[in-house]
C-alpha cells in the first residue's frame, strides 16, 4: 500500500498519460502555421484549459488553503519583491531591443524575435517553446 496522499499506480498512470497528452499538444501546436485558425484553436484549448483550472479551484475553494481567487480580492499590492525578477527580465529584454536597434540596419543585427526564428526552425524546437510557455502558464495559476 502507498503511502497516504501519494496515491499509487493509478497516479502514475495518470500523470503518465497527462504527460503524452501535454507533449502531443505542444508537437501538434508546433507544426501549425502562425496566426492561423487551427494556431488560433489550439492557443484557445490551452486557455480555457487555465480557465478550467481556475475555476476548479474556485469551486473546491477551502478556507486554510489559499487559491488564485483569493488573492485577486486582496486590496493590498503584491510585495516589490516578487516583482524584481519580472522586471529585471523585462528590463533586459528592452534594453537588448534598444541597443540592437540604434545598432544598424535590421539585417545586421539580433532581435529576440529574429533569435526565436533562428532556434525555432525545427519542430521539436517549437515544441519545446510551447512547452515552455504551457509551464509558465501553470506555475502563474499554481502561486
Amino acid at each position: 500500500m502507498s503511502p497516504p496522499g501519494r496515491g499509487g499506480p493509478g497516479r502514475v498512470i495518470l500523470l503518465a498519460v497527462a504527460a503524452a497528452g501535454v507533449g502531443g499538444y505542444c508537437w501538434v501546436t508546433a507544426g501549425t502555421t502562425p496566426f492561423t485558425w487551427p494556431a488560433d484553436l489550439l492557443t484557445a484549448l490551452a486557455l480555457a484549459g487555465l480557465v478550467a483550472v481556475v475555476a476548479l479551484q474556485a469551486s473546491h475553494r477551502d478556507a486554510t488553503v489559499p487559491h488564485l481567487c483569493d488573492r485577486v480580492a486582496v486590496s493590498e499590492p503584491p510585495p516589490f519583491a516578487t516583482l524584481v525578477p519580472w522586471l529585471v527580465v523585462v528590463g533586459a529584454l528592452v534594453a537588448f531591443e534598444l541597443w540592437n536597434f540604434v545598432a544598424g540596419p535590421r539585417s545586421t543585427h539580433l532581435t529576440v524575435s529574429s533569435i526565436y526564428d533562428d532556434l525555432a526552425r525545427s519542430q521539436g524546437t517549437r515544441a519545446l517553446c510551447v512547452l515552455a510557455w504551457l509551464v509558465l502558464g501553470w506555475h502563474l495559476v499554481r502561486r
